[in-house]
């Protein structure tokens, strides 16, 4: 497995090229090949990877804040743990990825896929979706995600799909959006109205 020594990046000839991770820091890795790349614990915030490869890349404990994933492919990454604070993830395809206790606050994921993704405790304070202009597109996708513990406050989910998704224990407060005839009650969650931290300290 290629690991963060060497990052597999596309030059504008669309010719592989080796890059090394510390100079790839914040830098434009638009349509690179990085499946089963090893990217753990790298520190790749602000970092451009939209439209790119990254199935079953290895992204645990990452700091991918502000990372643009643009129509990337997540599907079955392991990101346990990663920081996606106010990433962009319009359009991703991160189905059957593995977010267990991930930041996602205050990302975008419009119209992203998380068909049975894993979602335990993570975290997505705040996270907004916008409904596609064109009725072709699908929407923000959770069918058979595990959000169980997430937290869920603040979070617009009004465009989202949440068919046979568990959200036992999922946190909420009267800031979350749901889709229009969502029944909390139906699926054992806990309202939370308490104030973060970080609102606080504002």
């Amino acid at each position: 497995m290629t690991t963060l020594r060497d990052v597999l990046v596309l030059d504008v000839q669309n010719h592989p090229v080796q890059m090394p991770v510390s100079s790839a820091y914040r830098s434009n890795m638009q349509f690179a090949r990085l499946r089963h790349h090893d990217l753990c614990d790298a520190n790749l915030a602000d970092t451009q990877f939209n439209l790119a490869d990254l199935v079953r890349a290895q992204l645990s404990g990452a700091n991918l804040q502000r990372c643009n994933f643009h129509r990337a492919r997540l599907n079955r990454v392991a990101a346990i743990a990663a920081d996606f604070r106010d990433a962009n993830l319009n359009q991703a395809q991160c189905d059957g990825a593995d977010f267990t206790n991930a930041d996602l606050s205050g990302a975008n994921l419009s119209q992203a896929q998380f068909c049975g993704a894993r979602l335990v405790n993570a975290s997505l304070f705040g996270v907004h979706s916008n409904q596609s202009a064109h009725p072709a597109r699908q929407q923000l996708n959770f069918t058979g995600a595990d959000l169980r513990g997430a937290d869920l406050r603040d979070a617009d989910l009004r465009n989202a799909i949440l068919t046979d998704v568990e959200l036992q224990g999922a946190r909420y407060n009267a800031g979350t959006v749901w889709p229009l005839g969502w029944n909390t009650a139906d699926h054992g969650m806990i309202f939370d109205d308490h104030l973060l931290a970080r609102e606080v300290a504002c």
